[in-house]
């Protein structure tokens, strides 16, 4: 009878500790998904806030019709000096924006449930927030 308690004692702590483990993988695996941002467009000029997820706070940067800037978790990207950079805490997004003639477009690199996003820049000023999921 002690036997059989022991072992049952013993299966419980073993299946508790790899289940705790499992969900602190799956939680280290969500946020290092989970980012936001602000984006806010105005003639030639683009500002990102880092909202969660990102070492950055703020972004500003000049990027006229046609420009493109890669950016990541860590801020502004060079398109041949993408170095492995990884901490738990952030998001591990890369991402192109390009200004067109007709507002922002965002394509993933990596790191994003989407593949593309677009919107439209009627006036003088837009703002968008983005996120691993998209727009909201």
């Amino acid at each position: 009878m002690k036997i059989t308690f022991k072992l049952f004692f013993l299966f419980c702590f073993l299946a508790g500790s790899t289940s705790s483990a499992l969900l602190a993988q799956q939680h280290a695996s969500e946020a290092n998904q989970s980012f936001a941002m602000g984006l806010e467009s105005t003639p030639g000029h683009l500002k990102l806030t880092g909202l969660t997820g990102c070492a950055f706070k703020e972004l500003n940067f000049t990027l006229l019709t046609d420009d493109d800037e890669l950016v990541s978790a860590y801020g502004m990207e060079k398109e041949n000096d993408q170095t492995s950079k990884s901490n738990p805490t952030l998001a591990n997004f890369l991402i192109r924006i390009q200004r067109t003639a007709e507002g922002i477009q965002l394509e993933r690199v990596r790191g994003t449930a989407w593949e593309r996003l677009s919107f439209n820049c009627p006036n003088q000023r837009c703002v968008q927030k983005i996120s691993f999921l998209g727009m909201e």
